[in-house]
């Protein structure tokens, strides 16, 4: 309203009561919200046909300056049948919604009981109410969009999203990951949230249930991540374009990136190495400062597929020298610990003063290396290195570890969860957890332990082994063959 002209405004006051005038300052601050650059700052897609054509027209529109941030949801949409479909759709509140008036009245004596009836009320709730045209009509949809998941499997649409992922001028920040774990019963990202309105359900509809057996998810998500990486890739090549600062890839791909490559184009198989530059992917890599990269299936990969992800992460990671910030999880989140020697151990074994990182700050891994490898990576790296966080991690020898952390370093932030340590000789274990309840928890014993690694105390407390027990698992020919054989029943 600012901006019109103060005859018009000054009538506007003159013929309009209080109710009509804070009514339109309303519609204005929308309006204003609507239409300001920073709605197109961060653009969403997912694996679908009309997400690919949004991206085009806003590639080609003059807004695409805006865009600093493309986010890609690797989500997979079942193959439903009908039946099933219906079974999952659930049009009823979240139960914080439902329960938020009520909250009050519950409080105090007899709480426990109020909340359980709570419960009981708020299952008897109808699940949906749909006419049979309204069913047909989100069946419907549900299939176009499920067709459309298929072109990506195809790699139709892999070069189109490239070209219009390079048209964004100023995108510093890239990722792929899935919107679905823990979120809920109902999904409110960007995307699914349109979605859901025309086929009536998202991923949080079918995170936990047992009737969804989709075949080509891992597969499909490995798409998303390569299509991403091929993006980023490509779009190095084009000097007037902003470098991508930050990647985050999540993916649960059971294939390397390798296959997924040669699958993508029907070419016989090529070593890593080629395959990757021939895509140049290691391009994206060299000006990153800021890396999440989660392989979670990388050693089932290894053991049941001998599709081994390790040469293409270790050739990815060895790019990014300009690294600042590195969250690495590879290994298994099924095992653990994930006993896997074969991972990626070697990255950070270097001789002499030469560093891996040069500028690296925050330190977060999730994977296996043994102690002294840790602690000579962690000496070299001392000088820029301020934050580590270590989680689900075969150490061998934690408490030899944790005591020299500090007299190599000093950090400003330190947490340590879930490490795996041999057992002693006379267990019938091969590895103990300790710090299970992760350093930050609120307890004496975590505090000391923080304390120490933070160089503020000079004692470090006895590591307790309070976590699980594990042995080592024995994967023989006879359960390979026994895995396959499951894997063929299915």
């Amino acid at each position: 309203m600012e901006r019109l002209p103060e005859e018009l405004i000054a009538a506007i006051c003159d013929h309009c009561d209080h109710a009509s005038l804070k009514n339109a300052r309303a519609v204005d601050h929308r309006l204003l919200a609507a239409s300001t650059p920073g709605v197109f700052r961060h653009f969403y897609m997912g694996l679908f046909e009309h997400s690919l054509a949004h991206l085009e027209k806003l590639a080609k529109s003059p807004i695409r300056k805006h865009v600093k941030k493309l986010t890609i949801w690797s989500d997979v949409l079942p193959n439903f049948t009908k039946d099933a479909w219906f079974k999952i759709i659930d049009q009823r509140p979240t139960y914080s919604e439902w329960m938020a008036p009520y909250r009050t009245a519950d409080a105090g004596l007899g709480a426990r009981e109020a909340k359980a009836q709570r419960v009981k009320d708020y299952e008897k709730l109808i699940r949906r109410n749909l006419t049979e045209e309204q069913v047909e009509q989100g069946y419907a949809a549900y299939l176009k969009a499920v067709s459309s998941q298929l072109h990506w499997r195809q790699y139709r649409l892999m070069l189109p999203f490239q070209e219009y992922f390079s048209m964004l001028p100023n995108l510093v920040e890239a990722s792929v990951k899935c919107t679905t774990p823990f979120a809920g019963r109902r999904n409110d990202w960007p995307v699914w949230k349109s979605l859901r309105r025309s086929m009536l359900v998202d991923p949080d509809n079918w995170l936990y249930n047992t009737d969804c057996q989709e075949e080509n998810y891992a597969y499909l998500s490995g798409h998303a991540a390569v299509s991403l990486l091929a993006a980023v890739g490509h779009r190095a090549s084009y000097a007037d374009k902003s470098e991508i600062k930050s990647l985050t890839v999540h993916s649960s791909h059971l294939d390397s990136y390798r296959k997924l490559l040669m699958d993508a184009r029907a070419l016989p198989e090529l070593p890593h190495m080629n395959a990757i530059r021939a895509y140049g992917i290691l391009d994206g890599f060299v000006n990153l400062t800021n890396l999440h990269l989660h392989v979670p299936h990388a050693t089932l990969s290894s053991r049941l597929g001998g599709n081994s992800t390790g040469s293409e992460i270790m050739e990815m990671l060895e790019c990014s020298r300009n690294l600042q910030r590195l969250d690495l999880r590879y290994g298994d989140d099924e095992l653990s610990p994930d006993d896997d020697v074969e991972q990626i151990e070697a990255l950070f074994i270097r001789g002499g003063s030469e560093l891996i990182w040069p500028k690296i700050e925050h330190l977060a891994l999730a994977t296996n290396i043994a102690g002294q490898i840790l602690i000579e990576f962690i000496r070299k790296h001392a000088c820029t290195l301020k934050s580590l966080e270590l989680r689900d991690m075969l150490i061998h020898d934690v408490d030899s570890a944790m005591e020299q952390i500090p007299r190599v370093t000093t950090l400003q932030h330190v947490y340590m969860e879930c490490l795996w340590t041999d057992a002693d000789q006379d267990s019938s274990m091969d590895f103990i957890c300790v710090f299970s309840r992760g350093t930050d928890f609120d307890d004496r014993y975590e505090k000391a332990v923080k304390k120490y690694l933070l160089g503020r105390s000079d004692a470090l407390p006895k590591i307790k082994r309070d976590g699980g027990l594990s042995t080592v698992e024995d994967w023989n020919n006879d359960d390979l063959d026994m895995a396959d054989t499951s894997e063929d029943e299915d």
